[in-house]
């Protein structure tokens, strides 16, 4: 009688599994990046599926980077000059970023291992680009008051930062 090969898993099952494995901590089998080392079939990713969601969630705030700094609620450019605001989610509380653009903030997936608490922006950063662009880069709104257009930011969103 010939010898089948164990099902694979889908990929439904496995995005859950990769999802899970990025949220929680790791397992004992598992290395320090949330991988394991075996092929996985159909009966091992349930298996690993059960156990990850017995296991905590990671801390996702504040995050710290290599350097020490760590990420908290705020305002962050990088150097390619990018404008961040990390924000708190309200159901879990964990943070994630949303990235300027000229239609306002938006979600940026991802963006939160990019940022550090080294690239807090600063006021004289969000006039520079308030200067340049004509929109204040904290709230997003387009600059009138003749003071603000000249200052590059608003009183109130200077004082957010």
């Amino acid at each position: 009688m010939p010898v089948t090969a164990p099902a694979a898993p889908s990929v439904k099952q496995m995005s859950f599994l990769w999802s899970l494995a990025a949220e929680r901590q790791p397992l004992s089998w598992m290395d320090e990046d949330g991988e394991w080392a075996a092929d996985l079939d159909v009966k091992s990713a349930s298996r690993a599926i059960e156990a990850l969601l017995g296991q905590p969630r990671k801390s996702q705030s504040p995050l710290a980077h290599e350097d020490g700094n760590a990420v908290g609620e705020g305002y962050y450019i990088l150097p390619i000059g990018e404008v961040y605001k990390v924000v708190k989610a309200k159901s879990t509380g964990n943070l994630y970023a949303k990235r300027f653009t000229v239609a306002g903030y938006e979600y940026a997936p991802g963006a939160m291992r990019n940022l550090t608490g080294a690239e807090r922006l600063t006021v004289e950063q969000a006039a520079r680009m308030g200067k340049a662009t004509g929109t204040c880069v904290v709230c997003g709104r387009r600059l009138s008051a003749e003071e603000s257009v000249l200052a590059g930011i608003g009183p109130i969103c200077a004082g957010r930062l």
